[in-house]
């Protein structure tokens, strides 16, 4: 049975569910899309650890919701969102571990007159 639970902020009742198999490959398959469009650096990158979007993949918020709410107010939201999805947590870190494995960090290229 998916988990769900209720974030209340300031009387409004968010609803974090937890993701399934198949929205977690829905989620790789965007990050393609993303990728290939290009990146929206506040919503891909505000957060620490998810983004703007991922934060809308497990709740009932919409973007433009999600938009009039502060950081702090996201980051309540996103630690429900931990708490009911490890698993997606555990991937994302495997996923950002193997892209720097393979891609080399940009800062020591530019320091390096041998990277060129």
């Amino acid at each position: 049975m998916r988990q769900t639970r209720e974030v209340n902020l300031d009387g409004q009742v968010i609803v974090v569910r937890e993701l399934t198999v198949a929205e977690v490959r829905g989620w790789l398959k965007n990050l393609e899309q993303v990728q290939e469009s290009g990146i929206d650096l506040v919503t891909e990158g505000l957060l620490a650890d998810a983004s703007l979007s991922d934060i809308c993949r497990m709740t009932d918020l919409p973007m433009d919701a999600l938009d009039l709410m502060t950081p702090s107010e996201a980051e309540t939201v996103l630690s429900t969102c931990r708490e009911v999805n490890p698993h997606f947590f555990r991937l994302r870190e495997k996923l950002l571990q193997a892209v720097r494995t393979v891609q080399p960090d940009p800062a020591n290229s530019l320091n390096d007159p041998l990277a060129a």
